[in-house]
């Protein structure tokens, strides 16, 4: 495929009208981590479908210690692997009495308080 690398592979990256102070922490970064003292810098893109807005099922369990409701469309950041995006997710499930949530009914009868 023209214009792609193959995956594992390294390479030169030139960046152009960079700001002189972002050069200077990029540079410090890549000079600690082959001394092993950071972490790589890792380099990507979106493919060209990746900019548009898309459907993501995703299964997400809430940590025991959180007690906040997680509202429906609130905003929350999600981190997959590198990428990192911000979304208002509309928040289902498909389990058995799910409807019994606190604050959630079913259609026509009463949210319960306990």
């Amino acid at each position: 495929m023209p214009g792609c690398v193959a995956t594992g592979t390294y390479v030169r990256v030139a960046v152009l009208d960079v700001a002189p102070e972002v050069a200077e922490r990029i540079c410090g970064r890549v000079s600690a981590s082959l001394l092993g003292a950071a972490l790589p810098l890792v380099v990507f893109g979106l493919l060209q479908h990746e900019s548009k807005l898309s459907v993501v099922n995703m299964a997400v369990k809430k940590a025991a210690s959180y007690d906040a409701v997680v509202a429906n469309k609130e905003e929350l950041l999600f981190v997959t692997g590198m990428r990192t995006f911000d979304a208002r997710p509309i928040i289902s499930s498909d389990e058995y009495n799910c409807g019994e949530i606190r604050g959630v009914g079913k259609a026509g009868s009463r949210a319960k308080d306990s």
